[in-house]
């Protein structure tokens, strides 16, 4: 076909049309292929001479026919008509210009995949950008920071719209101390190329709000041109670290005065109780013991709310090994000369295994059997302990033959949801036992004794090798 056969559009030398990207086919005025450049014939799978002569509708049955009423009506018009569709056999998307005249239609398909997959990246960007919880924000870098852009979340979090800080520098925002250190950690994001994650105190919306803020470098042609950043409002929460804090210094000092002054004094009351003995007549000698017993059972309350406190301040992972037996039977051997009335045994031998704790679990122990004996019922209080032990697990088991625990009372005794001394449960021995072995990462509670009793079971993980 010489290029005078050509439509008027398309008179150019067909060897510059083979080698140009677009597809690009002619119809004479009834429809008909009168040309097929090679890109064309590569897209639709047929050949120039195959299709010469047949008419649109002819050469492709199967083809939508939106398409071919859209350059039928181009061709009645007489008009330039522009539009996109898609192949679902070439699984491409195409735009299709038609340039009718009086000798026929030319028509130009571009592939446009490539950028439609684009544009559908950049709207679900948009989507998420618009729709994120989080405040996000983008901003441009050139020789001064400048706010590009802020989503709904922003606006709502700080009251300052995206029409109000587009453009602006940070300081211009911000005003100039807050500007100012906003600008240095955006220019070490810029240096370091890489995310940076902060908290930063600013006066939006409020004076003294803090924030939770994360930033993140764009880099194009190796050069950063973009900061996308993200942040949340952690006010109230540091106001609750503040306050958590607080309530820290307080405990600390309850506990020196626990640990100290309070201790002090009644260990006095203890001694001048037993200087007076032997002072007193014996009408007062009841009055004396009971004095002295007093004094005795508050000083080992202040142990125990000591430890508690300590149990409470404390932070992170603190268990390591600890040997059970020698901690286990240096505090049977303790409550033993406390309570000479009491009889405690040991069942069967006990493994020298180390387990997952601190030098607290000797508390845990010294309260698990001073309660079998304190809350015993009987003349003589008796207390059986014994240890099992697995590849995991070492369980202490501690008995007694006192009243026993009712069911309905089995989980408040450890004063379950209750932190004080008003708890349902024993004392805040109890709790204090719970307290600290469930930071061991172990277990406690308690059973139904046979024939009479309790059983506090104690379940602590085996420490293992190197741990």
């Amino acid at each position: 076909m010489g290029d005078t056969e050509l439509p008027e559009h398309l008179r150019i030398r067909s060897e510059t049309l083979d080698r140009i990207s677009d597809g690009v086919v002619a119809l004479d005025e009834d429809l008909r292929y009168t040309y097929v450049n090679e890109r064309a014939e590569y897209l639709l799978g047929r050949d120039d001479d195959d299709l010469r002569g047949a008419h649109i509708r002819d050469a492709f049955p199967d083809a939508k026919d939106t398409v071919v009423e859209d350059i039928e009506r181009a061709t009645e018009r007489g008009e330039h008509e522009s539009f996109e569709r898609y192949d679902h056999d070439l699984e491409r998307w195409f735009r299709i210009r038609v340039y009718p005249d009086e000798r026929g239609v030319s028509i130009f398909f571009t592939d446009i995949t490539e950028r439609k997959s684009k544009r559908r990246v950049l709207e679900r960007a948009e989507t998420l950008f618009r729709n994120a919880q989080d405040a996000l924000f983008l901003v441009d870098v050139g020789e001064r920071f400048r706010l590009e852009r802020v989503n709904p979340a922003y606006e709502q979090l700080t009251g300052l719209s995206d029409d109000e800080l587009g453009g602006k520098t940070l300081r211009e925002a911000f005003g100039e101390e807050d500007g100012a250190a906003i600008e240095a950690r955006y220019r070490d994001c810029v240096e370091r190329r890489e995310p940076l994650e902060y908290e930063e105190q600013l006066s939006v919306p409020e004076p003294e709000s803090y924030w939770e803020t994360r930033i993140a470098p764009v880099v194009v042609d190796d050069e950063v041109v973009q900061l996308v950043g993200a942040t949340r409002d952690i006010t109230e929460r540091k106001r609750r670290e503040r306050e958590l804090e607080d309530q820290r210094d307080n405990l600390e000092l309850l506990n020196q005065m626990m640990s100290h002054d309070i201790r002090n004094d009644l260990q006095l009351v203890s001694a001048y109780a037993e200087m007076l003995e032997g002072h007193v007549d014996e009408g007062g000698t009841e009055y004396l013991d009971f004095v002295r017993t007093s004094a005795e059972s508050a000083v080992e309350l202040t142990k125990t709310a000591r430890d508690l406190s300590e149990a409470m301040l404390s932070t992170g992972d603190r268990a390591r090994p600890v040997p059970l037996w020698s901690t286990l039977e240096t505090q049977i051997e303790e409550t033993r000369a406390t309570y000479r009335n009491a009889a405690i045994t040991v069942e069967g031998e006990v493994a020298d295994v180390d387990v997952l704790a601190d030098d607290m679990l000797a508390s845990a122990f010294r309260n698990l059997l001073k309660n079998a004996v304190q809350h015993n019922d009987k003349p003589v209080p008796e207390v059986r302990v014994g240890v099992e032990t697995d590849a995991d697990t070492a369980v202490v088991r501690i008995a007694d033959n006192g009243p026993g625990v009712p069911d309905d009372r089995k989980e408040t005794v450890f004063g379950r949801g209750e932190k004080g001394l008003d708890s349902e449960g024993a004392g805040i021995g109890l709790y204090l036992v719970r307290t600290l072995v469930e930071q061991y990462g172990g277990a406690v509670g308690v059973e139904d004794n046979d024939p009479e009793g309790a059983v506090f079971v104690l379940e602590l993980l085996r420490a293992t090798t190197g741990g």
